[in-house]
């Protein structure tokens, strides 16, 4: 836990040793910060960010890439801070700050649902199987590609949405709306829609 402001750096790899206990960041200072700098952790757990501080990332792929982060709070916010990170899933309310990264979601197969803000000018990629429900008022402009697997729910993409073949698109929920900003099927993908 960091209570106070500044940035607490953690320059080694962290370790669950397999017991999938994961990892979890509290702050209870707005202005706190922890700092993952090492790209080598292999906890097999989920990353859970409590509290109203920052988790950043110092180097790119500093989270395990079939971790789960897990936004225990609305208030926190992970900062990509300009890496690339391939994670297992995204869920809760917390808000993500790509900057120029590329967020790479879904090697976890569990259905999942995310409703904090993303924001920057990178990228958001959803792979795997599993169904990626989104909800927020996203503000990245730049690309959400769905790879493969379904992005579901009714959020909000400032930036073009492309559905690449045998990926889903599902809006909204009976029925329901997503907005994006450019739209791209391609062949062999799916829409799913209800016309009520």
């Amino acid at each position: 836990m960091l209570s106070s402001p500044g940035t607490f750096t953690i320059g080694g790899p962290i370790s669950d040793f397999g017991q999938a206990r994961g990892f979890t960041a509290l702050t209870t200072s707005s202005t706190a910060v922890i700092e993952l700098a090492n790209s080598g952790s292999t906890y097999t757990g989920a990353t859970r960010i409590d509290g109203t501080g920052i988790v950043r990332l110092g180097v790119a792929e500093a989270i395990p890439d079939t971790s789960e982060v897990q936004f225990l709070a609305n208030t926190a916010t992970l900062d990509l801070n300009n890496n690339n990170v391939t994670i297992g899933s995204l869920a809760g309310g917390g808000n993500v700050s790509l900057g120029t990264a590329t967020l790479t979601t879904g090697l976890d197969p569990s259905p999942t649902t995310y409703s904090g803000v993303i924001s920057g000018v990178g990228n958001v990629v959803k792979q795997g199987l599993g169904t990626w429900t989104v909800n927020g008022a996203n503000t990245s402009i730049g690309q959400t590609t769905v790879a493969s697997g379904t992005l579901a729910g009714s959020g909000t993409f400032d930036g073009p949405v492309e559905v690449l073949s045998s990926a889903t698109l599902a809006p909204g929920n009976s029925p329901g709306t997503m907005n994006t900003g450019d739209f791209d099927l391609q062949s062999g993908s799916t829409l799913a829609i209800e016309i009520g």
